[in-house]
């Protein structure tokens, strides 16, 4: 009995967290393109925050049917674990590359703080406390990447062969200085994106290791 209290407990915080989550993720991105700044999808930023925002809601959703089956399987858990990377990217990017070069006023506003900080925060704490352990595979890391590689390819293309402009960026028409290779040259923008690559392959790995444990059946 006591230990069926403890899991409905555990299971109503996730459900407070990951509502707060799309509460907090929904109204970000909602604040960073109004009115009508649909250019603001060229970031990486809006991307995976919008990603985790539908994968929550329906992590919500899961969680209030009490559907264990599928939450505990390893398919979504390696899903949830790609989506974690996914956002810990934005706020990792943001705090080293980004963030000496934003005036702090903005840093401080209410999307700013949220798309960046805040909910890959959560999502974090998420994963880390309420996912099992030993749910990962020794390669998984290495899949981890492949959103961001997905939206490198598209920033690189859009900015170099469609040239298409970015409304309010000095770098337009790519969305980042680091990958301006007319500014800092090519060499630059490929010695940025290998050392990101590998750093998130890095932290694919450090959380793997967080999370090892012996082979769920």
């Amino acid at each position: 009995m006591e230990a069926k209290r403890v899991a409905v407990k555990r299971r109503g915080i996730q459900m407070v967290n990951a509502l707060a989550i799309v509460l907090l993720g929904v109204t970000g991105v909602y604040v960073q393109m109004y009115p009508f700044k649909w250019f603001q999808f060229t970031y990486y930023t809006m991307i995976s925050n919008s990603l985790v925002v539908l994968f929550f809601g329906l992590h919500l959703v899961l969680l209030a049917v009490n559907c264990t089956g599928v939450l505990r399987s390893k398919g979504y858990l390696r899903v949830k674990a790609a989506v974690t990377t996914a956002i810990l990217m934005t706020f990792f990017t943001f705090g080293i590359l980004l963030l000496p070069k934003t005036d702090p006023s903005e840093v401080l506003a209410y999307d700013n703080l949220t798309v960046h900080f805040i909910v890959p925060i959560l999502v974090a704490a998420d994963w880390l406390f309420f996912d099992p352990r030993g749910s990962y595979r020794r390669t998984e890391p290495l899949l981890w990447p492949a959103l961001p590689l997905a939206y490198l390819f598209y920033a690189l293309v859009r900015g170099i062969v469609f040239n298409v402009p970015i409304p309010e960026n000095e770098d337009s028409p790519f969305p980042y200085f680091f990958l301006n290779g007319r500014q800092i040259g090519w060499g630059a923008v490929t010695l940025y994106c290998v050392v990101m690559l590998v750093l998130f392959v890095l932290l694919g790995y450090a959380m793997y290791w967080v999370k090892r444990g012996k082979k769920r059946a």
